[in-house]
């Protein structure tokens, strides 16, 4: 009797703890492609981290930080991941764009390498001189949760910020930052292309760029890294007619 009691105080227990625990979102595909054939799963779990889950004829699983998995702008969609042809890469590649667990505002793009058997290779970045090297999963990529994907480039973008001094005037614009895959280091390679414009060509200043929606943000994001506009074309001088007479 005694242990009957103690089994179904047990049981209550276990029943009160799985509906204490914080709702789980699951993004789940089937892809094959390039030798692969497989599900991809991204998990949102609780205490800030994303579980990545590749299922093959096994299964292979890994974390990382973060609370929330971020739309990524690819193949002229908004998707939960990228998985497919990745610039020179030998293999398909899974990116996906998760928050920062230790600030909420920063963005991590992460990347990596599938085989055919669904097992996972973490991808470095190059960041600067100063850091050699780092994990995807350990670098923040941007400022805000946008994230583009050029699969044939091999090209992941993002936002960050730029603080300018001049004098005594302070002006933060918002940048367009950069990470390609290199085949010869076998490593992205960040850096920031440019500051980014608005709708009418000017600089983006952080102020403005906070004021708008999430839709709007994607817009201003979506034409910065699509085709070149008319503001970013230099004019190219026409070739001037010399007479013949000048040319004696």
């Amino acid at each position: 009797m005694r242990f009957l009691l103690i089994s179904t105080l047990l049981l209550c227990f276990a029943i009160s703890a799985a509906a204490s625990t914080p709702a789980k979102r699951s993004f789940e595909r089937h892809i094959r492609m390039k030798g692969f054939d497989g599900t991809v799963c991204l998990t949102e779990l609780p205490e800030n981290e994303v579980e990545v889950r590749i299922r093959t004829w096994t299964t292979t699983c890994d974390t990382v930080s973060g609370s929330q998995v971020y739309l990524v702008f690819a193949h002229g969609v908004k998707e939960r991941f990228f998985f497919g042809h990745f610039g020179e890469s030998p293999l398909p590649m899974l990116i996906f764009a998760i928050s920062d667990a230790e600030d909420p505002q920063t963005s991590r793009a992460v990347a990596y390498e599938v085989t055919p058997r669904g097992a996972l290779i973490g991808q470095q970045v190059a960041c600067d001189e100063s850091i050699t090297h780092g994990h995807t999963d350990d670098v923040p990529s941007g400022q805000y949760a946008l994230t583009a994907i050029d699969g044939k480039l091999g090209a992941i973008y993002s936002i960050a910020s730029q603080d300018a001094r001049f004098e005594r005037y302070f002006v933060r614009y918002e940048k367009l930052r950069v990470r390609q895959w290199d085949p010869a280091i076998n490593s992205f390679i960040e850096t920031d292309q440019g500051f980014l414009r608005d709708r009418d060509g000017r600089l983006m200043q952080s102020a403005r760029f906070d004021s708008w929606t999430d839709e709007e943000r994607w817009d201003v994001f979506a034409a910065n890294i699509g085709s070149a506009m008319p503001w970013m074309v230099e004019e190219k001088a026409e070739a001037k007619v010399i007479p013949a007479s000048a040319e004696r």
